[in-house]
């Protein structure tokens, strides 16, 4: 007769290896590695003739797709002169939708910090060169334009950032942008 704690023990050792055996029979097959992730200030320029975004049947909501490309100006420029320590951003824009929207200038905004501890501000260009008042998402292609705006250069990497957005009550027709759209930098 075996003693109880001997039992136990091959119990123990029979379990543990089964358990070793099933770990190594049940790994995964190797996976892919993840996608990098891509680089808001490296894409590709976007080409003359850029697709709308794909709509989403039955739905009032009007998706944007808007991108930019950003030149900094120590100087006057375009009548536009920047104090002691700032530059002028000239950032053009390049905006479609997937549904059709009545688009103006009225709907750009500048997201701004100059540094960590410097209070985020939602700033309005000072002024807008030949964005058009029309209707985007109609299959008349995107708009263009150029905003143009004086600041301090951000530090250590902090951002000026463009968006795309007017309060859903502020807008005409009857599809909606119900969120702000961040434009995506393109490279020159």
């Amino acid at each position: 007769m075996m003693n109880g704690h001997v039992i136990r023990a091959m119990v123990l050792m029979v379990s543990l290896t089964l358990i070793v055996l099933a770990a190594g029979c049940t790994q995964p097959a190797a996976s892919p590695s993840p996608a990098p992730t891509q680089q808001p200030t490296l894409p590709a320029a976007p080409s003359a003739q850029v697709a709308s975004p794909t709509p989403v049947p039955g739905s009032d909501e009007a998706h944007i797709d808007f991108t930019y490309r950003l030149m900094t100006y120590p100087k006057q420029y375009e009548g536009i002169t920047p104090n002691p320590g700032e530059v002028i951003y000239a950032i053009t824009v390049y905006v479609d939708s997937d549904k059709p929207v009545q688009t103006d200038d009225s709907w750009f905004g500048i997201e701004y910090r100059k540094n960590a501890t410097a209070p985020l501000q939602d700033l309005e260009p000072n002024t807008v060169f030949d964005y058009p008042s029309k209707v985007i998402g109609d299959g008349s292609g995107r708009a263009t334009g150029r905003l143009l705006i004086a600041l301090p250069a951000p530090e250590d990497g902090y951002m000026i950032r463009p968006y795309y957005y007017k309060p859903v009550e502020q807008q005409k027709g009857d599809y909606k942008v119900k969120k702000k759209y961040y434009g995506l930098l393109q490279s020159s």
